[in-house]
C-alpha cells in the first residue's frame, strides 16, 4: 500500500535529523528555517514549506497545523471527514484571520434533512457547533413545536464554516471557498430535504435555479437541476423572528409543511 505524502515527508524528516548531531537538534528553534541546509535527496522529496509544521512560529499558541482541502475531503465517512474539517486550520479564505473555531455542523450524520444557515455567529465560533445562540435556539423551538429534535432529526450547517466579521453576510469569495466542503456534507448525507434559512443560504447554493423573492418563495417545495431527488425548501432565517415576531405564524406553517413532507416520505419520527 503506498504511503500518504505526509508520512513519506515525516520519514523524510526523520532521515534529516539523524544525520545532524544531537547538540544541533537539541538548540533547533521554530525561527531557525533560514539557517536549515537540506540536503539535495531530502529537497526532492518535499518542499518544507508544505510541512505540517511551521517554521516562521505562526502555529504558536497550540493552534493546528493546516490540513489541504484536499485531505479533507478524500475522507471516506462523514465522522473523518468532520474531524478533519474542524481541526484543518483552513486558510482559504480571509475569514481564517478572524475566526476561532471552524464550525461543521450540529444534528445527526444519519438525518435525511439538511439544514443549511448563512454562517456561524459569535456563540457558534466560541463552541464551535452550528445554530446554538440565541437564532439556534429559536430555530429549536419552532421545530419542537412540530415533534423535531433538531440534534437527532437534521444536520445542521452553514453556507460559510467560520464567522463573519460582525456576523456580516458571507462574501462571494468565501462562500466559494467553502463550497467544496457544503457539497461534500451534502454528498455523505444524501437527504431528503434541504431547508435553506434565509436568503443569503439560497443565493450561494440554488444560484441562477429562478428568480427569488423570500416573502413569495419561503415554505414552498422546489427541485434544482443541480441536486436531483433532493427537495428544497426556503424558510426565514430564524435571527430575523428575533427582530419581527410578526413572522412567527409563517415560521410555524412552513414547519408543519416540512413535518407532511416529511410524514410522507417516511423519515418523521415521533
Amino acid at each position: 500500500m503506498p504511503q500518504p505524502s505526509h508520512c513519506k515527508k515525516a520519514a523524510a524528516v526523520a532521515f534529516f535529523v539523524e544525520k545532524v548531531s544531537a547538540s544541533f537538534v537539541s538548540v533547533l528553534t521554530p525561527n531557525a528555517k533560514s539557517g536549515l541546509k537540506i540536503p539535495a535527496e531530502i529537497d526532492n522529496l518535499f518542499n518544507m514549506d508544505d510541512l505540517c509544521l511551521d517554521f516562521s512560529g505562526n502555529n504558536s499558541g497550540g493552534k493546528p497545523a493546516v490540513i489541504s482541502a484536499e485531505e479533507i475531503l478524500s475522507k471516506n465517512s462523514y465522522r473523518d471527514f468532520k474531524i478533519a474539517l474542524a481541526g484543518s486550520n483552513c486558510r482559504l479564505c480571509a475569514l481564517s484571520g478572524s475566526r476561532t473555531r471552524i464550525v461543521a455542523d450540529r444534528g445527526s450524520d444519519k438525518a435525511k434533512i439538511l439544514v443549511i444557515g448563512e454562517a456561524p455567529g459569535a456563540t457558534e465560533d466560541k463552541e464551535g457547533k452550528a445554530f446554538v445562540g440565541r437564532a439556534g435556539k429559536t430555530f429549536d423551538k419552532v421545530m419542537a413545536s412540530i415533534g423535531l429534535d433538531t440534534n437527532r432529526d437534521m444536520l445542521i450547517c452553514n453556507v460559510v464554516k467560520c464567522r463573519p466579521p460582525g456576523n456580516r453576510r458571507p462574501k462571494e469569495e468565501e462562500a466559494k471557498a467553502c463550497r467544496r466542503f457544503l457539497l461534500r456534507q451534502i454528498e455523505f448525507i444524501r437527504p431528503k430535504a434541504i431547508i435553506l434559512l434565509g436568503a443569503t443560504a439560497f443565493r450561494h447554493i440554488c444560484a441562477g435555479t429562478k428568480k427569488f423573492s423570500m416573502g413569495e418563495e419561503a415554505g414552498k417545495f422546489f427541485n434544482s437541476q443541480e441536486f436531483p431527488g433532493i427537495s428544497f425548501m426556503v424558510m426565514y432565517h430564524p435571527a430575523a423572528l428575533l427582530y419581527n415576531v410578526k413572522l412567527k405564524p409563517a415560521m410555524e406553517e412552513h414547519a408543519a409543511k416540512l413535518k407532511t413532507f416529511m410524514e410522507g416520505e417516511n423519515i418523521f419520527r415521533a
